[in-house]
């Protein structure tokens, strides 16, 4: 019996082992891979306020953002310096490729109908990965809807 009982221990603990050990690695694995990505934000406008010529006025009551004129989007990435280049892309059309920081460009609204718009940046690193973020915000301009 006693030859038993260890042989089921020892079966236990050596299964244990190998489960925290394949643990370990895949914890690892992920810590290397989220080591090596990088992410990129759109950090202006922010979200939920309201900006008027290029200003941020105050806190949106409707928590949307709310564009009324021209405003500078920035974009910050976490390594810029592994940055390739970012876009800046408005309702799925390409605007603008910034390619040294400070990333940021100027969009003039006042050319877009009014309602809802996305703004979308898109960064590509040198090892040709891409990241993305986006923001919806309402236009606020005297275009009809529907035109640009």
């Amino acid at each position: 019996m006693g030859e038993k009982y260890w042989g089921r221990k020892i079966y236990f603990i050596v299964l244990v082992i190998i489960i925290l050990s394949e643990s370990f690695l895949i914890a690892c694995s992920l810590k290397m891979n989220l080591l090596h990505q990088n992410e990129i934000i759109i950090s202006r406008p922010v979200g939920g306020y309201v900006y008027i010529m290029d200003k941020e006025i105050l806190p949106s009551l409707s928590g949307k953002t709310i564009i009324v004129g021209k405003i500078t989007i920035f974009a910050d990435a976490e390594k810029e310096e592994e940055i390739e280049h970012v876009e800046f892309i408005i309702d799925d059309t390409l605007l603008h490729k910034c390619y040294l920081p400070p990333f940021f460009f100027t969009w003039n609204t006042l050319k877009y109908a009014r309602g809802k718009h996305t703004i979308k940046v898109v960064a590509r690193d040198i090892e040709e990965n891409i990241f993305f973020d986006e923001l919806d915000v309402s236009v606020i301009s005297f275009q009809r809807r529907g035109g640009n």
